[in-house]
């Protein structure tokens, strides 16, 4: 069995369960730190084709190094459709 560990540079976490076809694997703490940089709220207004641009651009930072102040905000449910997939 294989290492799966997060995408993100920086980021030193292995066995990971979420999966993302376009990017690999992301852990939890990198979800999480997403998850509060972008304002998550309770709404569901948001695509999942806006997630996918925004978390593309976080994916991209080092851990602990994302500012922005994304207000996109069904970002649980998305991450949940992906761990369905695995």
């Amino acid at each position: 069995m294989g290492v799966l560990s997060c995408c993100r540079p920086e980021c030193t976490s292995i066995m990971c369960n979420t999966y993302h076809p376009s990017h690999g694997y992301i852990c939890s703490e990198c979800q999480e730190e997403y998850k509060l940089a972008a304002g998550l709220v309770h709404d569901t207004d948001v695509t999942n084709a806006q997630i996918e641009e925004s978390l593309a651009d976080f994916l991209k930072t080092d851990k602990g190094e994302y500012c922005s102040s994304v207000n996109y905000k069904n970002i649980d449910s998305y991450f949940n459709e992906l761990k369905q997939g695995i």
